[in-house]
């Protein structure tokens, strides 16, 4: 598992991408779709349903749901596959080549 800085860093990069708070109870599609980006960017690195839910605030059954939802989501949504590839490239740049 990675460090709180780097979720921290990620979790600033999904909320400027998508240009909101990620932690509001909101059920609207772009609330939903900024916690499935930020969700499959902890699980690459290591990051459990039940640790990322607990970050979220979530069940980890909703986690577990956006696993499964996140590869339809970037097939099918070109707008969620291109905050996906931004955020991670970003991230790439910025923090692990510091």
């Amino acid at each position: 598992m990675t460090s709180d800085k780097t979720v921290e860093f990620l979790h600033q990069l999904v909320e400027k991408a998508y240009r909101l708070d990620l932690l509001k109870k909101c059920r609207e599609t772009k609330y939903i779709l900024a916690r499935i980006t930020f969700a499959q960017l902890l699980k690459s690195r290591g990051y459990g349903s039940s640790a990322i839910g607990r970050i979220l605030n979530l069940n980890h059954a909703t986690v577990l749901n956006y696993f499964n939802s996140f590869e339809w989501f970037y097939k099918t949504n070109e707008n969620f596959s291109s905050y996906y590839q931004a955020i991670e490239e970003e991230f790439t740049k910025t923090y692990l080549e510091r």
